[in-house]
């Protein structure tokens, strides 16, 4: 994931169209690990939010991605 401007309005949802996710992944991942991590539909998470969360649970470390 590039970085993302901490001013970025762009939602999540909006992010995740724009980028071609069908609706399995938004089903059985994007709804389940980000919206539950944010507690929030992925329509009004904030995409600066998105990406923190994306990049402490998976891309802190080498190991990070195994514990998630």
């Amino acid at each position: 994931m590039r970085p993302v401007p901490p001013d970025s309005a762009e939602s999540l949802g909006e992010w995740l169209a724009r980028n071609g996710q069908t609706k399995g992944a938004l089903d059985r991942f994007w709804r389940l690990v980000i919206a539950s991590a944010l507690n929030a539909d992925i329509g009004s998470i904030s995409l600066p939010y998105a990406a923190k969360v994306i990049r402490e649970l998976f891309l802190n470390s080498a190991e990070a991605a195994a514990w998630a």
